[in-house]
């Protein structure tokens, strides 16, 4: 509430899309639309894509921030373009691989990419049939799959299989403290407007 129109800009440039999409609901809805148009149009156009998804779906946890790369590139000039793009990444487990109409084939832990033989194709490589999760499940479902799998991250698809985002385990995190939560309330009678230190006439009531 304290940050200024110029510093929320800032932060937003900074953060991943699924934190920038958390950060711009926060806001009044008359201040989103200012705040969004200084943003570069990657930026804006990663944030905007992870809000037309359905509230408690999948698609809102999702990152724009991964790379995916043709399934006939070599192995070599993958590690250069990973080499240049890193920085960008605070977390970066896989390599995600797709045809051209940009669906999804599948991934490359790092360690694979970097000991394979130079000419070799990223197809040659890959782990075929990953899992994956449709961007308009409930989060629930991707948590419960991130879990049973022991995923670091989980690739989102869309209706057609085309790679669309990344959820990675720190948001899937959240989500399964916020269901077990909600458990724990229900279970005890409680509303989701109940606290610890809530009035005990409001809790009577409700």
């Amino acid at each position: 509430e304290k940050l200024t129109e110029e510093q929320l800009v800032r932060v937003l440039s900074m953060v991943p899309a699924d934190d920038g999409v958390y950060l711009i609901l926060s806001l009044e809805e008359d201040q989103r639309a200012p705040i969004l148009s200084q943003l570069t149009f990657n930026q804006r156009s990663a944030i905007e894509q992870v809000l037309t998804y359905p509230e408690e779906s999948a698609g809102r946890l999702m990152t724009k921030d991964y790379l995916a790369y043709p399934i006939h590139q070599s192995a070599e000039d993958t590690i250069e373009q990973v080499r240049n793009k890193n920085d960008a990444f605070d977390t970066l487990y896989h390599i995600y691989v797709v045809d051209d109409g940009e669906h999804l084939l599948g991934y490359i832990p790092l360690r694979r990419l970097v000991a394979a033989g130079p000419e070799r194709t990223l197809g040659e490589i890959m782990v075929h049939n990953p899992v994956s999760v449709s961007a308009l499940v409930d989060q629930e479902e991707a948590a419960q799959l991130v879990a049973r799998h022991n995923l670091l991250a989980i690739p989102a698809v869309d209706e057609h299989h085309r790679l669309v985002g990344v959820i990675t385990v720190d948001d899937v995190i959240d989500v399964i403290q916020e269901e077990a939560t909600e458990d724990m309330y229900r279970l005890a009678g409680l509303g989701e407007g109940d606290r610890v230190f809530s009035p005990i006439t409001e809790s009577v009531r409700r």
